[in-house]
């Protein structure tokens, strides 16, 4: 592989990393709005849809944390710091 194209799957390995960190703090807003609500409706469908996104939200963002590291093995490393 050439560097032009290390250098662009660095970038997308980057970008990757910060939609992770952004789908971690979306599914803890949908962790923290179930926990918030009184008990009696936590087994509502409200909160059964909020656990159900929580949920989701970290299998993307797994699949996502899983595509960085295939892209990291791949270019030799993390990406470096720019």
């Amino acid at each position: 592989m050439n560097e032009q194209r290390r250098k662009e799957l660095r970038s997308v390995s980057k970008d990757l990393d910060v939609l992770s960190e952004i789908l971690n703090h979306e599914a803890g807003g949908e962790d923290e709005a179930y926990e918030n609500m009184p008990e009696s409706l936590q087994d509502t469908e409200r909160g059964q849809v909020l656990l159900e996104n929580s949920e989701t939200l970290y299998r993307i963002q797994d699949a996502i944390d899983g595509a960085i590291e295939e892209i990291d093995k791949l270019i030799g490393g993390k990406p470096e710091e720019e």
